[in-house]
């Protein structure tokens, strides 16, 4: 059978559902270039159109005997190569739409981690202030802050008037406001 047996569409449709491949080379090469340009129109990539056609030829000839035309086959071709085409779109914007969230997860990590690490950094230096304080006032800020005491309290187990423990937090929380404000605002122009 030669190709110009399929002029008529009935008999093309019957053989290439039959698996005649020379019915599936003849509508290969009358229409691929077509198909192609019509992608093409729609995608402005030569690329994509080609796969997209590609894959509409391959569906074809995989799925030939459950083809139903109801038109006319080149309706048929055009059809299938536009639904291809926003599959295609489809699978692509979901892939994107996943870069980009497992972008934005990535960089909140970064962000997470860097944080911790600036966090611990300040926590060092506040430590570092605490650990640099007068002995007394370290003494009267520490049982104040971590063990709770109250004043009263601390002049006891000091041996020191509340009025002089008073003095010594004053002065503890003096120093480290002023060291604190210093690394707070070294981190924050430093990052």
């Amino acid at each position: 059978m030669n190709k110009t047996d399929y002029n008529n569409e009935k008999k093309l449709l019957s053989d290439l559902k039959k698996g005649e491949i020379l019915s599936y080379n003849f509508l290969f090469d009358r229409y691929y270039n077509q198909l192609c340009i019509y992608v093409l129109k729609m995608s402005d990539d030569l690329a994509i159109a080609e796969d997209v056609v590609q894959e509409v030829m391959v569906t074809i000839w995989q799925k030939k005997a459950e083809i139903k035309v109801k038109s006319s086959l080149k309706n048929y071709l055009y059809k299938s190569a536009y639904h291809a085409f926003l599959h295609h779109i489809r699978k692509e914007k979901k892939n994107i739409d996943m870069l980009e969230e497992l972008k934005w997860k990535s960089l909140l990590e970064v962000n997470n981690e860097i944080e911790e690490n600036v966090f611990e950094e300040r926590l060092k230096k506040i430590n570092a202030a605490i650990e640099g304080l007068p002995p007394k006032c370290r003494h009267a800020f520490e049982l104040s802050r971590f063990e709770k005491l109250k004043y009263k309290e601390i002049a006891s187990v000091m041996e020191i008037s509340p009025k002089t423990v008073e003095i010594h937090i004053s002065k503890a929380l003096s120093i480290l406001k002023k060291t604190v404000y210093l690394v707070f605002t070294f981190f924050y122009f430093s990052n």
